[in-house]
């Protein structure tokens, strides 16, 4: 959420964006229930959304293909939505097609709550 509520170089962007990407690979303990959302070719669990057992909160997990994860959650759902669409845009086009359904599952499941 950084990167995109401020307007930052590139080389910002991606530097808080792989900050933000290790902090919410972390799996807390707390985070324990899992409701499978997309699996990769081999049935294993691509894209999930988390429940933390303790606080309610809820994000979206995705693994990529080369084994690192991104999440999702209130913050970057919230951030997303106060940017004008040029700095969404521009936060989004790298995104891999994995990671953009695991936003858009995010984003869903917040509009429905």
């Amino acid at each position: 959420k950084g990167a995109l509520a401020r307007g930052v170089s590139k080389a910002e962007r991606k530097a808080d964006d792989k900050a933000a990407e290790a902090e919410e690979s972390a799996t807390p303990a707390a985070m324990t229930k899992a409701q499978l959302v997309e699996a990769d070719e081999q049935g294993q669990p691509a894209i999930v959304r988390q429940k933390d057992s303790t606080t309610g909160l809820a994000r979206t997990v995705v693994v990529n293909e080369d084994g690192s994860q991104r999440a999702f959650g209130e913050d970057t759902v919230s951030s997303l939505l106060a940017q004008d669409e040029e700095k969404a845009t521009s936060w989004m086009a790298p995104m891999t097609d994995r990671v953009l359904r695991a936003l858009v599952n995010e984003i869903s499941e917040r509009f429905f709550e």
